[in-house]
């Protein structure tokens, strides 16, 4: 049997995700003014309902994503000679072969359309060849052209809703990888 690394969906994780969504969904109902009007002393502007719109989207599709995969569970990430499979983004292997790059990002802050500063906390991120599809939705689409405008790769490895820690996810990468990724410079 050969040498595999897997982090499973901890249902844990999930469902503080999942919370911390709802509370979220709730905020973007009530910037929508469908619930606690009575504590709100005007109606909702056109800014405040476009926000609420977009929160209640993208909150309100995380959070149903995070409880299927807390009820649904198994491996989130699974690392060996022949590829990545990261569930996030596909439910295939992708094989070293179409990893265009590969680096761990030390986080720090961008700035979103100037208007406010982001602290990002350290990850692994990686590019996939435009060679290979990954048979993805309009929606992890939409989510790779915000990870590119954020952070300037298409994915990013998502350790956080699993049972495994950074480093462990490291260690996997530098012992997996092939060595033109320069999977070593993960270390520094």
């Amino acid at each position: 049997m050969k040498p595999v690394f897997v982090a499973k969906f901890s249902r844990l994780r999930l469902l503080g995700l999942s919370l911390l969504g709802i509370g979220f969904v709730v905020l973007s109902l009530v910037l929508l003014g469908l619930i606690g009007q009575e504590y709100t002393v005007s109606e909702p502007t056109i800014v405040g309902q476009a926000i609420g719109h977009l929160a209640l989207v993208l909150f309100g599709g995380l959070t149903l994503r995070y409880i299927s995969q807390a009820l649904i569970g198994g491996d989130a990430i699974r690392i060996d000679a022949d590829g990545i499979l990261d569930r996030a983004i596909s439910k295939e292997v992708i094989p070293w072969e179409y990893v265009a790059s590969i680096e761990i990002w030390s986080g720090g802050r961008s700035i979103l359309f100037g208007l406010a500063r982001i602290n990002f906390p350290r990850s692994i991120l990686y590019d996939v060849s435009k060679d290979f599809d990954l048979h993805q939705s309009l929606w992890q689409k939409w989510l790779r052209g915000w990870n590119v405008m954020l952070v300037r790769h298409s994915h990013t490895l998502q350790h956080r809703a699993t049972d495994r820690k950074l480093c462990e996810l490291v260690d996997a990468i530098i012992e997996f990888a092939p060595a033109r990724l320069e999977a070593k410079r993960l270390l520094g």
